[in-house]
């Protein structure tokens, strides 16, 4: 069952759920997010899935001191939200970008689940699909997660898996596929 504004809302006062900081109200069935100021780009090269993705395979990028960054068309890069969430063992999410920057060429794909028990900030692939460069500012809305309800607890919610990859990220987070236990 997909939360709607009331729900969330209590869900918010009761510390359920944490959205910090919460910068905009809840609307109807969703909280927007705000992207954070920092970016992480790969740089270009062979990027092989059973390597760790270390430093020497990527560069983080500050916005300006204007508080933006202009981005080419065809550019890709990880964001990451400026509030971090958590959920409680009960509630799932999932994020979706707006069609206001889909409508801008601005293409913002995500494995957008997010399991009960997560907390962090959600990284974001952003692509520019567009034909016009695009200027992205920190603080601005730039996707909005949607909060399910899920029918019990989960057994092992995400902050206790062993192959937690992903809790408690901050920044723009690295591929750490090289962790999944398929490879």
């Amino acid at each position: 069952m997909i939360l709607v504004d009331s729900t969330i809302e209590q869900l918010i006062r009761d510390g359920s759920i944490v959205v910090d900081p919460l910068i905009k109200a809840v609307d109807g069935a969703s909280v927007d997010l705000h992207l954070a100021p920092s970016l992480l780009m790969y740089k270009r090269g062979l990027l092989d899935t059973h390597e760790q993705m270390t430093e020497q395979k990527y560069v983080r990028i500050n916005f300006s001191e204007d508080g933006y960054y202009d981005f080419n068309p065809g550019e890709f890069f990880l964001g990451a939200t400026l509030e971090s969430i958590k959920l409680p063992t009960n509630v799932a999410g999932l994020l979706f970008g707006r069609s206001s920057m889909a409508r801008i060429g601005v293409s913002i794909h995500f494995a957008g689940f997010f399991d009960p028990g997560f907390n962090g900030t959600a990284t974001l692939e952003i692509q520019n699909i567009g034909n016009n460069p695009v200027r992205l500012y920190a603080g601005q809305s730039i996707c909005q997660m949607v909060f399910i309800k899920t029918d019990k607890d989960a057994n092992i919610p995400y902050f206790l898996k062993p192959s937690a990859k992903y809790n408690k990220q901050v920044l723009p987070t690295e591929s750490r596929i090289y962790k999944d236990e398929d490879l």
